[in-house]
């Protein structure tokens, strides 16, 4: 078989001083198995030189002064680790990549590249450009690529302070969303991959730092799936996102004045106390709800409650109905160990019901007890991602008594696993995030032709899913005529705070997913 070419990209810098997780996007980059960094534009201008000759910057020096005064502000109240906007040169692992790479050049250049330069860069055909400075692209780069020139949303607008996250805050906008373009034409941007998480309604610092461990996912994801997928083709998000991505026009971009920063600030504070009252003197518990004879589902009435001890809570029900009874299996989180254990529970068709009852435990966090049936035995996967595995049990005396089968993938942090059979395969839709990167904001599918055996492979167009509204998995598929549907929680103001159903489409055997 012919090894696959991998994808030929280049670089454009600012300078060798460039922020923290630029520094660690381009390392990902350099260590990549799917690509090959053979050019890095380079401008020769150094930072400083940059600053002081920057207009823009120049003019909004002293207009805006009090945002970075907020931002230190800010940054006391957080206490965050690290801050990815700290700079870091990256000239020595470039250097060591050039060294033992004949192939790649470093072109530098100050506000535009001449003849022999383009030339150089058409010799090279790159599959794509990805633009990591904080200036307008030269013309002369647009189109001499296959795929364009990449760049994240803001990247080259107004200046160098990164204002990632503060607008999302200051509109209290539930969802922030990281958007990767790309422009193979002047004034003509595409949008080629984004990302929706949660965001934090006081710290926009924390949507910062999140946005940007997405910056430094992003590009190497999609680079992947590109390499992985014989299509040549880039996704289309516009008309999906249209609601949303109205909010993410040029304003956006743009550095707050004094004033609005005075704004922001008395926001800040008063969903700072309204949040502080809303939680004093409570506990935040899970508990259980049923209704055996509910005729109207969006009718809430007559629901009878399973309220938990003090000490812990209840969640993740998964029911069997069996022997005219319906058996609950439950997480069951005590607050003293800090961990939970699966239990299950007995409802009689006169809504009585029994104690949860401790039937599988670990050293390590259980939870998500996801129970199925195949070939007459039932089965459960809870989630066990403290232990970095998913795990799959076996009932022996139903149902209380299990054992452990197998370890279905190892070194894996996955949450809240979910599985389906459908003619003869068998999908395996997980929440398995990179480093950083938040649960709940993704979706992985994996396959396998045998539960028990089978070697179970990841989907081509993984994470199949990068929405905090619609990523985690909120309990088994289910069918209504012939549509299949698969429940998932909506994170976008807090955790657990909703459920979505999303409409499976099944294209070629694999499966794409679109909110219904």
């Amino acid at each position: 078989m012919e090894k696959k070419s991998k994808m030929r990209i280049g670089i454009i810098l600012n300078s060798f001083d460039v922020p923290l997780w630029i520094y660690l996007l381009i390392k990902k980059l350099k260590e990549s198995n799917h690509t090959s960094l053979l050019v890095i534009i380079h401008n020769t201008k150094s930072y400083s030189e940059q600053k002081n000759t920057n207009i823009t910057i120049k003019k909004h020096k002293g207009s805006n002064w009090l945002f970075n005064i907020y931002v230190k502000y800010e940054k006391k109240r957080t206490n965050l680790i690290s801050d990815l906007t700290e700079p870091k040169n990256c000239k020595e692992i470039l250097n060591e990549f050039t060294e033992k790479n004949e192939t790649c050049k470093i072109i530098e250049f100050n506000d535009s590249l001449n003849d022999t330069e383009i030339n150089i860069l058409k010799e090279y055909n790159l599959d794509a450009i990805i633009n990591l400075s904080f200036k307008k692209i030269p013309k002369q780069i647009l189109g001499i690529t296959k795929f364009g020139v990449w760049s994240y949303q803001c990247m080259n607008d107004v200046d160098t302070i990164d204002i990632t996250g503060f607008w999302e805050t200051y509109k209290n906008k539930p969802i922030s969303c990281t958007i990767l373009e790309m422009i193979k034409e002047e004034n003509d941007k595409k949008i080629i991959d984004l990302s929706f998480s949660f965001t934090d309604p006081l710290y926009f610092l924390k949507n910062r730092m999140s946005q940007n461990w997405k910056k430094t996912i992003i590009i190497p994801r999609k680079l992947k799936k590109m390499y992985e997928s014989s299509e040549e083709s880039l996704d289309e998000y516009a008309n999906e996102y249209d609601n949303v991505l109205d909010f993410y026009d040029h304003k956006i971009c743009l550095k707050p004045t004094n004033i609005q920063v005075l704004n922001f600030f008395v926001k800040h504070v008063t969903r700072y106390f309204e949040i502080k009252k809303k939680y004093k003197h409570k506990i935040e518990q899970w508990c259980l709800l049923f209704y055996l004879k509910q005729k109207d589902p969006q009718n809430q009435k007559g629901f009878q409650k399973i309220i938990p001890p003090k000490d812990r809570f209840y969640a993740d029900p998964f029911i069997v109905g069996k022997e005219s009874s319906y058996f609950v299996f439950i997480e069951e989180f005590v607050y003293s160990q800090n961990k939970g254990h699966i239990s299950y529970l007995k409802i009689n068709q006169n809504g009585e019901y029994s104690e949860p009852k401790k039937i599988l435990e670990r050293p390590y966090h259980l939870s998500y007890p996801f129970v199925f049936k195949f070939k007459n035995d039932y089965y459960m996967i809870p989630e066990t991602s403290e232990n970095k595995s998913i795990e799959l049990y076996r009932c022996v005396k139903f149902p209380d008594e299990w054992e452990f089968v197998k370890t279905l993938m190892k070194d894996i942090v996955a949450v809240d696993s979910t599985i389906l059979e459908k003619d003869g395969k068998w999908w395996l839709f997980t929440s398995t995030p990179e480093m950083n990167e938040s649960s709940n904001d993704v979706l992985n599918l994996y396959y396998s032709d045998d539960l028990l055996n089978g070697e179970w492979i990841p989907h081509l167009k993984n994470p199949i899913i990068s929405d905090v509204r619609k990523a985690r998995s909120a309990g088994k598929l289910f069918t209504i005529g012939d549509k299949l549907y698969r429940p998932a929680q909506d994170c976008s103001i807090g955790y657990g705070r909703g459920i979505k159903l999303n409409l499976i489409k099944i294209e070629r055997a694999c499966a794409s997913f679109d909110c219904d």
